[in-house]
């Protein structure tokens, strides 16, 4: 038999089961017809009534049949003709098998892909008993589907059958065939993954790559003048690969020696992989960071260059997949995103252009997932994002996804059931600080370009001070060691341009100095009038509040409404300040350059470090000793923590690392962590009592030497 008989087979049976729906036949009666004339029998007593209607509905099936033919001539035409032949037969065989006598499937608002999910649940095994192979399958399953789809669009266009009132029905139906012949010819293709059809998936999928090639490619140069214009390079151009290691932070303790950091001695890269091959070796992966690491500008440039086709080398094969961006901190107080809700955020302007099923039909096999931010969710919400990722891994297996967490929030197995490798960015080595410094000059004299007084020093002299910072982190090792963090190494070239080359000589300092340029200098320095009367104090009180109330409630992000509450509660506290709270926080968000508004609706700070640090004054100022040694087991309030030690007066410095040791003397569970958080919080403490020192060096001696592994590779939270 040919395809072309075989395709006929199929439409002669979508108008056997047409008939047998619209007269109504029962199961038993239809199946006595040999033939459309002897189906119609059952209902059309007139011989040549029923002829004529048996044309009809003959030329209906011939017209459901030649829209078959692109499927199994072109779409499957590499298939040999006998596996093609046999497909078709099974779906024959299908329809010959399947009960869809039952006017229920046909009512006005019938749903054709259900119709075909039904006959493919009624007959699971054909396509095996046919002994199809897969991509024979493949053909069983588009024909059936169209099949199903073409009969509820018969039937949606026939008339409502009356006995009593045959002669206008078929005064009626004189023209049914070319009328829904008509109809079939304009019918989209259609399946269950495209229940419109596929004919706009290319056009929306230009809009969407080059809407995301321009939101993603943006990069905030942190430090420069933000009161007067927002400089920002791009990703595409800042960026530079980063090394990653499967297993433990790396050997970059190197970076801290104390020999020609910046000369001849540089060393080679030897100690972990770059990201991009290892992204490439292990495409579905949990990349985790230290805060300001790079995770997210990682993710930006991967978006980035799968739209515009810009990878080389091993990740090649990534050029043209539609990426989805899906930042976790925008679902901190509900479920993780449904696939169709991926494009949210980054393409809003062009969703209701989306094609139904688009993202469904990406996610199949031309798709990359990229989520960023486990560890800014609480745990049991990360618990639902491990279940959701899970679902899609069973949904779409071979889909690439990369996670980003921090290390406390997500351990190395966290998503290995799921098939993920874990993947650790490793701090900056010297040749990477040079480069980044480099780039960050560069990208700073292109930005300000047009406007050259945004600069604190004349743009000729960029380089010297790009020159004179680079000597300073070679002669300073606490310099050099906050240099390897990306975030803090770009801090510290806005406060070398800001401060005449004079830095901060540590991690605290560092970020005092940083929110004193962003909140005060630079509108003193430039005569920028106030627009409302607050000072540094004031804006300070407010951003601690802020940050509190977002660490206490596990946020990184709040509704601009819940903002405002909060705003008015902390400036209840300042008497002598009259603003609106309103006000207050639409001028910081304006001004300040420490929180923004990432989403309409939506607040949050420049970065999660700004929170945490203001989160920790707070506590210190209110002497909320007691909450930080209640969460000090959490790795969520780990760095709070830590610089709250730093703010707190030395009475409550002692307070917080005597609580945190006595935990962990009577908590067996969560001992190991609080003693190396007790230790780590030596780092930012500038005096500790000698008997609650001589307690962490002893409480040390309990977690060395590690035993096995695991416990190595944990001792990195002590820090130093």
């Amino acid at each position: 038999m040919s395809l072309d008989e075989a395709a006929l087979n199929i439409g002669r049976q979508l108008v056997r089961h047409a008939v047998t729906a619209w007269l109504d036949v029962r199961r038993e009666q239809a199946q006595r017809g040999r033939d459309l004339t002897d189906l119609l029998a059952v209902a059309v007593v007139d011989r040549f009534h029923r002829r004529d209607l048996a044309r009809q509905f003959e030329q209906i099936g011939d017209e459901a049949a030649r829209r078959l033919q692109p499927l199994y001539s072109v779409e499957f035409g590499d298939l040999p003709e006998n596996e093609r032949a046999a497909a078709l037969a099974a779906v024959v065989d299908a329809l010959t098998a399947a009960d869809l006598s039952d006017r229920t499937l046909f009512t006005a608002d019938a749903e054709p892909l259900k119709l075909a999910a039904r006959v493919r649940a009624a007959v699971p095994d054909m396509a095996r008993q046919a002994g199809l192979n897969d991509t024979a399958t493949a053909l069983y399953r588009a024909v059936l589907d169209q099949t199903c789809i073409a009969l509820v669009s018969v039937l949606r266009r026939l008339p409502e059958f009356q006995p009593r009132a045959l002669s206008e029905l078929l005064t009626r139906t004189a023209s049914l065939a070319d009328d829904v012949g008509a109809v079939l010819a304009r019918l989209p293709r259609t399946s269950l993954d495209a229940p419109r059809g596929q004919e706009h998936d290319n056009e929306f999928r230009t809009r969407y790559l080059t809407q995301i090639s321009a939101e993603l490619d943006k990069l905030d140069l942190f430090g420069v003048d933000t009161h007067h214009f927002r400089p920002r390079t791009r990703v595409s151009v800042a960026y530079f690969s980063l090394t990653v290691t499967g297993s433990t932070r790396g050997s970059r303790s190197s970076v801290a020696r104390d020999e020609d950091w910046f000369g001849e001695r540089r060393g080679s890269d030897t100690s972990g992989v770059r990201v991009e091959d290892a992204l490439a070796t292990a495409p579905r992966t949990l990349l985790r960071g230290d805060a300001g690491s790079g995770k997210t500008t990682l993710l930006q440039w991967i978006a980035v260059n799968c739209a515009r086709g810009g990878f080389t080398g091993q990740l090649a094969a990534w050029n043209g997949r539609v990426p989805f961006f899906v930042r976790l901190r925008s679902y901190g107080d509900r479920q993780p995103p449904r696939p169709e809700e991926f494009p949210s955020g980054v393409a809003d302007p062009i969703l209701g252009l989306m094609p139904d099923g688009w993202v469904h039909r990406q996610l199949t096999d031309n798709a990359v997932l990229l989520v960023d931010g486990v560890d800014e969710l609480v745990p049991s919400q990360r618990a639902r994002v491990r279940e959701w990722l899970a679902r899609l891994v069973t949904a779409y297996p071979a889909l690439p996804i990369v996670v980003t967490s921090r290390p406390a929030a997500a351990g190395q197995k966290w998503l290995a059931d799921q098939g993920f490798t874990a993947l650790l960015l490793e701090p900056m080595s010297p040749n990477d600080i040079a480069e980044f410094c480099r780039r960050w000059h560069d990208a700073i004299r292109s930005a300000t370009e047009h406007n050259p007084t945004a600069l604190p020093c004349p743009p000729d002299e960029l380089a010297d001070y790009e020159s004179a910072l680079l000597r300073n982190l070679d002669a300073r090792r606490a310099l050099r060691t906050l240099a390897t963090n990306p975030l803090l190494c770009a801090m510290l070239c806005a406060l070398n341009l800001d401060r005449r080359r004079q830095l901060p000589p540590d991690r605290m300092a560092l970020y005092a100095a940083s929110l004193d340029m962003l909140l005060e200098r630079r509108d003193t320095d430039r005569g920028v009038t106030q627009a409302l009367r607050l000072g540094r104090g004031a804006k300070l009180a407010i951003l601690q509040h802020l940050a509190w109330r977002l660490t206490a409630a596990g946020r990184v992000e709040l509704a601009f409404d819940d903002c405002i509450h909060h705003v008015s509660r902390a400036l209840s506290r300042l008497p002598e300040v009259t603003v609106n709270a309103e006000d207050a926080l639409r001028y910081l968000l304006e001004r300040s350059g420490v929180i923004r508004d990432p989403a309409v609706g939506r607040v949050d700070f420049i970065h999660r470090t700004f929170q945490e640090y203001l989160a920790a004054k707070e506590a210190a100022e209110d002497h909320l000793m007691d909450v930080l040694i209640r969460e000090a087991h959490s790795d969520r309030w780990r760095e709070t923590i830590i610089m709250a030690a730093g703010h707190a007066t030395a009475r409550n410095r002692n307070e917080i690392l005597t609580g945190i040791l006595d935990r962990a003397d009577e908590e067996p569970k969560p001992a190991r962590r609080l003693r190396l958080l007790a230790s780590a919080c030596v780092e930012t403490s500038p005096t500790v009592e000698p008997d609650v020192m001589a307690r962490i060096d002893a409480s040390l001696d309990k977690v060395l030497p590690p035993r096995d592994k695991r416990e190595s590779r944990t001792l990195s939270l002590a820090g130093d």
